[in-house]
């Protein structure tokens, strides 16, 4: 018999962000530009946590935990240069975050030699992050750097080719001697690693009337220093059909992935097969129709307790109504997850088997009076299949709310809100999350 926190299930999360910002921009014909500013982040959760049997998967106990993640002022700066022409462009950033529990500082440049249409780009990325906070894992310290080439060429009227290579690589700092530190990393260990891509691809323009077909191949080597097991090879191939008319639009994307593990006996390994399509249609002066559709279907070399076979299915309808510059309308979604069952005598901890069905309202506005809303309150029910105590099926209730409020032209308002109440057959299983967020920005 062995216990441990094989199961969480979360049950509220409240976070909280004010921002306050005063920036100064200063510029002259070289394109410089100097920003600064402040922030307030609060992120507060509590949770469930249960010790299993995991040879007969009933819980042996449960507890509550409340844990706050995040409460930090940070300090923000940034400095830029802009250098633009018909045939070129260059742009360079830097800027820094400095609050009570870390440093955090970024500096991005690329240069483009050409126009829109025929050009070739290089650009590249250097961050670094600092904490003094050694032991709230999401302030883990580490220091990235990526490169990248990119060129496109337009040959005549129809044809677009363009190709893509990048270098990335990024280093955690030492884990301190702190005993929850050691133990978190010992169960969720974090590796530094490099990554190696490079992608080709096309469009073509099959008419003058708003369709285009698109395609891509990509490939993508990891290799982890620490941890050759976690080394990989992924390779990608994919085509997408787009038209937009004058009433109407559409979109249908499928894409091929396959990712090779270095482990034995193909642990981890899997090909996916993707598609998704939507479709618009405007209907009178005043209506609009939206349909979305999408099938994801994963297939392991070696289906165990983690990765096992699926297919998800989902679906969505959404109606809006235009008054002025504000639209809302009634929305439908649909998800349903299918798996494939384990060899007989495996031991399954839970089944994510589900089907979910979720209705609700949404409204927005994108020009009102200087202000941009987009707002949506939905409710739910998640029926688990699995047969299993460890995932109990829901009810649950969604909002939110997203808005920026140009008061002048120098100073504006921007709230974010989201909640969403989830009821389950088993209390411990319930989960209130919560986020907030609000800010000010003013320039001059």
């Amino acid at each position: 018999m062995a216990s441990g926190p094989a199961h969480t299930s979360i049950l509220a999360i409240v976070a909280f962000a004010a921002a306050a910002t005063v920036a100064a921009d200063f510029s002259d014909k070289n394109g410089f530009t100097v920003s600064a500013g402040g922030e307030y982040q609060y992120i507060s959760q509590e949770f469930y946590r249960s010790v299993v049997d995991t040879m007969s998967t009933d819980i042996i106990e449960t507890w509550r935990l409340d844990v706050d993640q995040i409460d930090e002022f940070i300090i923000k700066a940034m400095a830029g240069y802009n250098e633009r022409s018909r045939s070129s462009r260059f742009n360079l950033s830097t800027d820094a975050e400095v609050s009570t529990e870390r440093f955090l500082g970024r500096a991005e440049g690329f240069y483009r030699l050409g126009d829109s249409d025929d050009n070739i780009k290089f650009s590249a990325l250097v961050e670094s992050k600092f904490p003094y906070d050694k032991v709230n894992e999401l302030l883990e310290g580490y220091n990235f750097y990526e490169v990248s080439t990119k060129g496109k060429r337009r040959l005549g009227r129809i044809v677009t080719l363009e190709g893509k290579i990048g270098y990335e690589r990024i280093s955690f700092t030492d884990a301190t001697k702190d005993d929850s530190t050691i133990q978190r990393r010992t169960v969720f260990p974090v590796y530094d690693y490099a990554v190696l891509s490079g992608q080709a691809g096309g469009a073509f323009a099959l008419s003058e009337f708003g369709h285009e077909l698109s395609w891509f191949i990509a490939y993508r080597n990891r290799q982890v220093p620490d941890s050759t097991a976690a080394n990989y090879d992924q390779y990608q191939v994919g085509i997408e059909y787009r038209h937009s008319g004058v009433s109407t639009m559409f979109d249908l994307a499928g894409e091929v992935e396959v990712k090779d593990y270095a482990r034995p006996v193909g642990k981890g390994d899997f090909v996916a097969f993707t598609i998704h399509g939507r479709g618009a249609q405007e209907i009178g002066d005043k209506w609009e129709t939206a349909l979305v559709l999408g099938a994801d279907i994963y297939r392991f070399d070696q289906p165990d307790l983690t990765n096992r076979d699926y297919l998800l299915l989902t679906g969505g309808l959404e109606g809006s109504y235009r008054i002025g510059e504000v639209e809302g309308g009634p929305l439908v979604r649909i998800e349903l997850r299918d798996e494939e069952l384990l060899p007989a005598g495996a031991v399954e901890y839970f089944s994510e088997a589900f089907s979910q069905f979720e209705g609700g309202l949404q409204a927005g506005s994108t020009d009102f009076g200087g202000l941009f809303i987009d707002v949506e309150t939905t409710y739910g029910r998640r029926n688990y299949r699995g047969g299993t105590s460890l995932l109990t099926s829901y009810d649950f209730v969604a909002v939110s709310l997203m808005g920026n409020y140009a008061i002048t032209r120098y100073l504006s308002l921007s709230l974010m809100l989201e909640g969403e109440v989830e009821r389950h057959q088993r209390k411990e299983d319930d989960a209130n999350l919560y986020l907030f967020s609000g800010g000010v920005t003013a320039r001059f």
